[in-house]
């Protein structure tokens, strides 16, 4: 029911996030998972150097190889394809949550000037990056 699933004591979160922003598949062939997508209506496709992106409102799946996701998140040691590699969530406010990670000892790296990440092996395993509300798509 709506009550529940929109319940704010289940959809609020002290690191601000707003829901899902993208998901990192790491495949073995990029051109080959991508051309995959050509197939679904509404979506929106670019390349960009280490990766493909397929957009689907407000949401996309970004496609890399192991090297594409590691140029991304140097410092990384990305695990054999195929795998999520991680996913990114919106945040209200970066700074708020860059606070409050901080306070609390969560290790984590800027990624550009808007979004952080946390690796892997204090996430459960996959990348979790962070990015303001107001990053472009």
């Amino acid at each position: 029911t709506p009550e529940l699933v929109y319940d704010p004591r289940l959809t609020n979160h002290a690191n601000g996030a707003l829901g899902i922003r993208s998901v990192f598949a790491v495949v073995e062939n990029m051109d080959e998972a991508f051309s995959r997508y050509h197939r679904l209506p509404g979506t929106k496709r670019r390349s960009f150097a280490v990766g493909r992106t397929i957009v689907m409102n407000e949401q996309q799946v970004v496609v890399v190889e192991r090297g594409g996701l590691t140029a991304m998140f140097p410092g990384l040691d990305v695990l054999s394809a195929p795998h999520i590699g991680g996913f990114a969530l919106t945040v209200a406010d970066l700074a708020a949550t860059r606070s409050l990670f901080a306070k609390q000892g969560i290790y984590f790296k800027n990624w550009g000037d808007k979004g952080i990440w946390v690796p892997p092996e204090d996430t459960g395993g996959a990348v979790v990056a962070f990015v303001d509300q107001s990053a472009p798509v």
